[in-house]
């Protein structure tokens, strides 16, 4: 076994991965990263090489019943019975063109979305962060990732602040695992790795650091896409079931005709003549038409999963769901989204509905609204990959609380993006569980600064002085906290999840702390 796949990154210490690796928290210098590539090859799978279009036009043939048709119509020429050999051989031809053209356009859009999809991520090179194309990542390189990135190689984490990756498609769990550095069982299972991040998985929340520790084919991922790669292909149901059918339908009606031939022979006819009556029964009794039914209704099929935005490379793919009789799933994310939304905001003692907010408040209460919204923006490490796109189409990467705390700001007409750039982040506390609240910090103007925060009700209520009511700014008395510590009760009782925001301006940047050891 290779020596490299032996050593068991999530038992060991840090020190002993960067031993193990050849590297250290600063990366690889840009020399010994190239050598690197150069030995060990891109981070990529291996790919199959394209199907040709002459072997998707020669697998078109790869039917028994196109070979029974094959032959009949051969037979049907020999017995110059040109009229049945012209239709037999028109519905093989037709069979073929629908297949090929589906099949071939569905492989080139197939080839097309692979040049399409190009990954970036960001390493330490000579002490530096660069971006690079993930494909260039070798082992030993340090990786810098935050929530919206894809994990571009397996790595053994470094850092991890409130850092939380979704590993559903490595492992089955559609929650997201909470990361952390510290050293695990040799024998931990692959699930329960939480100092290691894998290839092709998402960042939901927090920050991190990493060294690489696998790259391409000896990743986690790889391994699969090599084991799918020597999987043999299985015949599908219907493929079977025509199968059985052609063979059924071959021996029937040629035991037929030549049951035919012999009956004819036994009363003293001609040879040649009954040869010809009996192939001629046998050919009338060929469904030439069956084929053609069968490539247009699977041809439908292919279509409709199109429109579902999914592609089958294979006409005969867009079977199998048909065949599939049960389906074994959990719940979320399958049966349901696994996703949130904001049903309800609380502003003081009056509370919207989000679906009709401006029905029901005043200009102050509408800039209220509008602000709690903008801090949960703001306070907020959820990204939206398309946001171009029609809202119901949006892929929001993040925690289901900060996803839906986004969509619910960005559908109320805020864009993050324009709010960046009139207040830059300049820090950030992220959430984690102890201390139950993030911080986000932004410059406004020369000397001004905004902190946003967002967290669990009671500890945000602790600190707060005032709250709004009516749209404007009032003492938080203490009968008047009872009254909010009521209201997010009652709602946590009927099943929601409650998060209170909260900011405040500030004419000086506050003295940093450290918190675990860190500077924030």
């Amino acid at each position: 076994m290779n020596k490299k796949l032996m050593f068991k990154y999530h038992s060991e210490k840090i020190e002993a991965c960067f031993s193990e690796l050849k590297t250290g928290p600063e990366g690889l210098s840009m020399a010994l990263a190239k050598k690197r590539l150069e030995k060990y090859g891109f981070n990529e799978f291996s790919e199959e090489k394209p199907i040709n279009s002459l072997i998707i036009l020669f697998s078109q043939f790869n039917s028994a019943l196109v070979y029974i048709l094959l032959l009949v119509g051969a037979i049907s020429i020999f017995l110059k019975s040109y009229l049945d050999a012209s239709v037999i051989f028109g519905a093989v031809i037709i069979n073929i063109i629908i297949g090929y053209i589906q099949e071939n356009k569905a492989n080139n859009a197939i080839r097309n979305l692979k040049k399409l999809v190009e990954h970036k991520a960001i390493v330490l090179r000579d002490g530096r962060e660069i971006y690079i194309n993930s494909r260039q990542i070798v082992r030993g390189d340090i990786i810098i990732i935050s929530a919206g990135n894809r994990v571009p190689a397996d790595a053994r984490l470094i850092e991890a602040s409130d850092l939380s990756i979704n590993e559903a498609m490595l492992t089955g769990e559609s929650m997201p695992s909470d990361k952390n550095i510290n050293e695990l069982p040799e024998g931990a299972a692959l699930a329960d790795r939480e100092n290691m991040v894998y290839a092709g998985t998402i960042v939901v929340h927090g920050h991190g650091r990493a060294v690489v520790s696998a790259t391409g084919r000896d990743t986690e991922m790889g391994k699969i896409a090599e084991m799918v790669k020597s999987t043999k292909e299985a015949k599908t149901p219907l493929q079977i079931r025509l199968s059985k059918f052609s063979r059924l339908l071959g021996l029937l009606f040629g035991g037929i005709s030549l049951l035919i031939v012999f009956i004819g022979l036994l009363e003293g006819r001609p040879f040649v003549e009954m040869l010809n009556t009996g192939v001629a029964v046998g050919v009338a009794a060929i469904p030439e038409g069956l084929v053609v039914a069968v490539t247009v209704i699977l041809t439908i099929g292919m279509r409709q999963i199109l429109k579902e935005k999914a592609l089958t490379r294979k006409l005969i793919a867009a079977e199998t769901l048909g065949s599939t009789s049960v389906i074994c799933t959990d719940k979320t994310g399958t049966l349901t989204e696994g996703k949130m939304h904001v049903a309800h905001i609380v502003i003081g003692e009056k509370e919207f509905e989000i679906d009709s907010l401006g029905s029901r408040q005043d200009e102050k209460e509408a800039k209220a609204v509008s602000l709690a919204l903008q801090t949960a923006m703001m306070c907020n490490d959820a990204v939206i990959e398309n946001e171009q796109d029609e809202l119901g189409s949006w892929r929001v990467i993040g925690s289901p609380t900060e996803a839906a705390l986004l969509s619910a700001a960005v559908q109320s007409g805020l864009r993050k993006d324009k709010l960046l750039k009139t207040e830059p982040r300049i820090a950030e506390s992220p959430f984690d569980s102890q201390k139950k609240y993030m911080l986000s910090l932004h410059k406004r103007g020369n000397n001004e600064f905004i902190l946003y925060e967002k967290g669990a009700p009671e500890i945000l209520l602790d600190k707060a002085l005032k709250y709004y009511h009516h749209g404007e700014e009032i003492a938080l008395r203490p009968d008047r906290k009872n009254k909010l510590i009521k209201t997010y009760e009652k709602l946590t009782a009927r099943g929601l999840r409650v998060i209170a925001l909260a900011y405040r301006n500030l004419r000086a940047i506050p003295e940093r702390k450290k918190e675990n050891g860190k500077k924030i």
